[in-house]
């Protein structure tokens, strides 16, 4: 049951991916999973081969309260295998940081304060996982990291 619920989450895209053809890809629809979804899989990208442009997107996502500003600001990146770290910087000075791993979502903002710095719940975490999610990008559900997904045959990764 689980499953299908995960695979849902991928809805209208063409990611949908079946062991006895599997090189052809299907669009996720509510047709395509009905029976036996033991064969089903889900092909998906790492986030070590997100966009320039997706990166962007995240970055705005989680500054979203400093949007109007975000010209501004810089971001520095970097993608290793199933990790993504953005870094937005004002004037200089990094004021949140994200870090997206096969295991979660982890955010930290930086307050300039005697207590140093600060790691609190990610605003728009959700957006930022829906989002990359409409991008074809595995990340974790339900505490089940991505590798455990990869084991479980739930998803293959694609290069």
């Amino acid at each position: 049951m689980n499953k299908i619920k995960f695979i849902m989450l991928y809805f209208g895209q063409s990611v949908l991916g079946e062991k006895h053809f599997p090189v052809v890809t299907s669009l996720i629809s509510l047709k395509n999973i009905s029976g036996d979804i033991g064969n089903l899989f889900l092909k998906l990208k790492p986030l070590s081969l997100i966009s320039d442009e997706d990166v962007i997107e995240v970055a705005k996502l989680v500054s979203y309260r400093y949007r109007k500003h975000f010209e501004e600001n810089s971001i520095s990146f970097e993608k290793v295998k199933n990790m993504l770290e953005v870094v937005i910087i004002t004037n200089n000075i990094p004021v949140h940081k994200i870090q997206i791993t096969s295991d979660g979502i982890d955010y930290m903002a930086f307050y300039p304060s005697a207590y140093g710095d600060i790691s609190h719940y990610c605003p728009n975490q959700y957006a930022v996982t829906d989002y990359l999610r409409s991008k074809g990008y595995a990340i974790s559900w339900m505490g089940m990291n991505v590798n455990e997904m990869v084991e479980a045959g739930w998803i293959k990764l694609v290069s």
